[in-house]
């Protein structure tokens, strides 16, 4: 199995989009964009970095102290990253030291990225809350970086057992994004579908599958629907229908979410990989056994294709083939 290659005209359009930012004094958003394509074309990114690199020279020293930390970042160097950060944090904040700004925000957001990655959960909350609040007040409740700031948080504190705290920042945000009278509830699905996650990680499958409905309900009634989501809100409703029993159910899910990735996904995608390997599930618990076999295999290859497997996912699809391949 071999991912087509990206071309080197793919790449030169990347990196014009991102020097485009930059001669846009948008260097944040530059810095954003750089980390995506560096993803998308190492190859070419590991020959031409040096040229793009001098074009982020002319930004402002705070804006170059964060695409330091975020090149430390992306190197796994998260004590540098996190030096950086502050750097730029403290270039970013007022006379008086508070963090009001908008571009301040990004820095207290990757903060707790970069705090995160060293396992100080509590200090990484506190970065994340306070990359929230920044964000309340300097974008509009629809922008997404309100939504993932809330989220780092979130999800950490269910890590650490505080998941009452966690759907409290869930119901703030929700809260949030009602009071500014936008026209578009998507970010109300967003909440939906994370507060559905943090359920589902707690046990709590019932009132997982409550929030996953109530998210994708939520999501077909904007305009211009996000794919991706509805496909996502799918998935996991057949997820947490599976937990429950209820196969019959989780396989009507589940296939609506095979329908929309199948024609938006590469076959590459582990996303792809997450429904296939549902779908086996199910056909595992119907009986199907030649058919979850099938689909078992193919999703095992598509995660151990990735650059980084998930070792999550890999050895739930195992157990999978093996009580297939032991009747």
């Amino acid at each position: 199995m071999g991912k087509p290659a990206p071309s080197i005209i793919d790449y030169a359009s990347a990196s014009q989009i991102v020097r485009s930012h930059i001669k846009k004094g948008d260097c944040d958003g530059a810095r954003t964009l750089r980390t995506e394509f560096e993803r998308l074309y190492p190859v070419f990114w590991k020959s031409w970095r040096k040229s793009l690199d001098e074009a982020f020279d002319g930004c402002a020293e705070d804006d170059q102290a964060m695409y330091a930390g975020t090149t430390h970042f992306n190197h796994k160097r998260f004590a540098e990253a996190e030096a950086d950060y502050k750097r730029a944090l403290e270039l970013r904040s007022g006379p008086d030291g508070s963090a009001k700004s908008k571009k301040a925000g990004n820095a207290l957001h990757s903060l707790g990225a970069a705090v995160e990655k060293q396992e100080r959960p509590e200090e990484a909350v506190d970065w994340y809350r306070k990359a929230f609040e920044n964000r309340k007040s300097t974008r509009p409740p629809d922008d997404f970086d309100v939504f993932r700031s809330m989220r780092g948080a979130a999800e950490l504190l269910q890590k650490e057992g505080k998941i009452e705290e966690a759907v409290a920042l869930v119901d703030d945000y929700a809260a949030h994004y009602r009071g500014g009278l936008t026209k578009d509830n998507r970010g109300l699905a967003w909440a939906e579908n994370l507060r559905g996650d943090l359920l589902f990680r707690e046990g709590r499958h019932e009132e997982a599958l409550g929030a996953y409905t109530k998210a994708l309900d939520i999501m077909r009634n904007v305009i211009g629907p996000s794919k991706y989501s509805l496909a996502r809100y799918w998935h996991n409703i057949g997820k947490a229908d599976g937990k429950l029993g209820k196969w019959d159910d989780a396989r009507k899910a589940h296939d609506e979410a095979f329908k929309i990735r199948k024609e938006i996904l590469s076959r590459y995608d582990p996303d792809y990989a997450d429904t296939l390997l549902g779908l086996a599930e199910c056909d595992e618990k119907q009986g199907k056994s030649d058919d979850a076999l099938k689909k078992a295999q193919e999703a095992l290859s598509i995660y151990e294709f990735q650059p980084e497997p998930d070792a999550e996912a890999i050895a739930r699809t195992r157990d999978v083939l093996n009580r297939l391949t032991a009747n």
